[in-house]
């Protein structure tokens, strides 16, 4: 960005693809990338710094609170023959195992330390982060809360956060292409999430078996209009059941209309008791992670850009013994928009289904010939 707003740079710096250098002396006044393969072991990130030495070296770790620490390591090896040399590291508090926390909290000493959060009570807090938002946060989820020490306060947590999934993982299931026969005989359910505030979206999920077919999205409905679209997609698509949010009373009203259209759906509480609430803190946690099982069984997904962008975002971690997942408001603040069509199918996975009328089995190779008709007939 800054090569580009100043020609005297560009005139002094070439950009190549993973290297930047000064044209007048290319060979010691440089800047590169450099990268490594996920399944690289201990040996292979010791590598990743290799053969970087010079009288005057930095290196520039970003995002480094997952960066594993042999990376660290090796980074401070080039310091060993240098006349001057930095590290500068930069990241979030969101693990107790990276190369960030080793420096702030094991290696404290060696390290000059700056805190930047968000504490809507601290004086010197980022002027970036919304206040309001920071207020509301704080005041919905507590100051204890793990996502709050890391998303607000800079703080680190009891256990580390992790994402869901990968978009490694969300991409293979967007691959996938399954046939009508290899799923017919599961049930068809809806999965329908209400939108809260004007920029959010109302979304209807249809899944059957391991297939989820396209969302259907729709902005400033009321509750008669939201419902009759629900209730028409019910009855063409012949669905054996579906769920709709409840939480914080925005779905009532489409409850009701639907209701007296002859149809009841059930209603879903994301902040309910879970089935397996020894694992889970609520509904909504075990509802996401049955949805990220079933990507990881086969599941097929639509092309669905914003499920790619929410799902890898949203972290979880620990609360005693249960699992936790971080409000949505932190996600919505992360991705710049609420993940309905994300809610919208992790509902279809709030209880179990039974197909109303189950396909017999094997009826796509059914034949009606009987080759001992005739003898019966002479007979």
């Amino acid at each position: 960005m800054w090569r580009n707003k100043s020609p005297m740079l560009q005139q002094m710096f070439e950009w190549q693809k993973e290297r930047i250098f000064a044209r007048d002396h290319a060979e010691t006044w440089f800047m590169s990338a450099r990268s490594w393969a996920k399944s690289a072991n201990d040996e292979d990130l010791g590598l990743t710094m290799a053969g970087l030495h010079s009288d005057y070296v930095m290196a520039i770790l970003d995002e480094s609170g997952g960066m594993p620490v042999p990376i660290l390591n090796a980074a401070e090896g080039v310091l060993s023959s240098a006349k001057e040399g930095h590290i500068v590291q930069a990241g979030n508090t969101n693990t107790l195992d990276g190369a960030l926390y080793h420096a702030c909290v094991r290696r404290a000493a060696l390290w000059k330390v700056i805190v930047i959060n968000g504490d809507p009570d601290n004086p010197l807090r980022s002027p970036r982060i919304n206040l309001q938002w920071a207020q509301d946060l704080i005041r919905t989820e507590g100051r204890e809360s793990p996502f709050v020490k890391v998303i607000l306060l800079g703080e680190w947590p009891s256990a580390s956060l992790n994402a869901l999934i990968g978009p490694e993982d969300i991409e293979e299931a967007m691959k996938r292409c399954y046939r009508e026969f290899q799923y017919a005989h599961a049930p068809k359910i809806l999965g329908v999430d209400v939108a809260r505030q004007g920029d959010d979206a109302s979304v209807i999920f249809k899944r059957q078996g391991l297939v989820a077919f396209p969302p259907k999205k729709m902005r400033n409905v009321d509750s008669n209009q939201g419902a009759g679209a629900v209730i028409r997609e019910w009855n063409d698509w012949d669905a054996d059941a579906c769920f709709l949010d409840m939480t914080g009373g925005f779905g009532a009203g489409w409850f009701d209309a639907m209701s007296l259209l002859g149809r009841t759906p059930v209603g879903v509480q994301y902040a309910g008791k879970a089935h397996n609430s020894m694992r889970y803190v609520n509904k909504r946690v075990e509802m996401y992670f049955d949805l990220v099982k079933w990507i990881k069984d086969g599941g097929q997904l639509p092309p669905c850009p914003e499920i790619l962008t929410a799902l890898p975002a949203t972290l979880y971690t620990f609360q005693g013994d249960r699992l936790l997942l971080e409000p949505k408001e932190v996600i919505k603040a992360k991705i710049g928009y609420s993940p309905d069509d994300t809610d919208a199918l992790a509902q279809t996975f709030a209880e179990p289904v039974a197909s109303r009328q189950p396909t017999p089995r094997n009826t796509r190779h059914k034949v009606d010939y009987n080759p001992f008709e005739k003898a019966f007939e002479q007979q």
